[in-house]
C-alpha cells in the first residue's frame, strides 16, 4: 500500500498520464514465487481473490502496476480525458500501432488516414 497525497495531489488530474492524484492510497497486489516452487496457481488465486475483494473500493488504476492481461484497465489508469488525448497523439505519431507490446493505447484514426482508406468519404467535385 502506497500513501498518496501531498505534492502528488497538487497536480491537476489531466496534467499528466497519472489521473487519480487525489486518492489517499494506491494498492499493489504482488503474488511472487520462486521458479522452482510449484505454487503458481495458489499464488495467482489468492492475488485475484484479494483484487476482487478490493474492487468495490477501487478508483482507476496505476499503469505501472497493471498485469500483462489488464489491457481493459488501461483507460482507467489514465482517465478518460488523458486517454482520449493519448489516442489522438498515438494516431499522429504511431498510426500503425507499432509501439504496442506493453499496455497499449490504440491510435485514433486520423481524418486523413480515414479518407485515404475509404475513398467514398472524399468530396466529389
Amino acid at each position: 500500500m502506497v500513501q498518496l497525497g501531498g505534492a502528488v495531489s497538487d497536480v491537476e488530474a489531466q496534467a499528466t498520464a497519472y489521473a487519480d492524484r487525489d486518492d489517499a492510497h494506491n494498492v499493489n497486489i504482488n503474488a511472487v514465487w520462486q521458479p522452482y516452487e510449484p505454487v503458481a496457481e495458489q499464488e495467482t488465486a489468492w492475488a485475484c481473490s484479494y483484487f476482487v475483494a478490493l474492487e468495490p473500493y477501487q478508483r482507476g488504476a496505476y499503469v505501472n502496476f497493471l498485469d500483462r492481461d489488464d489491457d481493459d484497465r488501461v483507460r482507467a489508469a489514465h482517465g478518460d480525458g488523458a486517454y482520449a488525448r493519448f489516442t489522438e497523439i498515438k494516431g499522429m505519431y504511431d498510426p500503425d500501432n507499432g509501439f504496442r507490446p506493453n499496455h497499449n493505447i490504440e491510435p485514433a484514426r486520423s481524418r486523413v488516414r480515414a479518407l485515404l482508406e475509404n475513398p467514398s468519404l472524399r468530396w466529389r467535385s
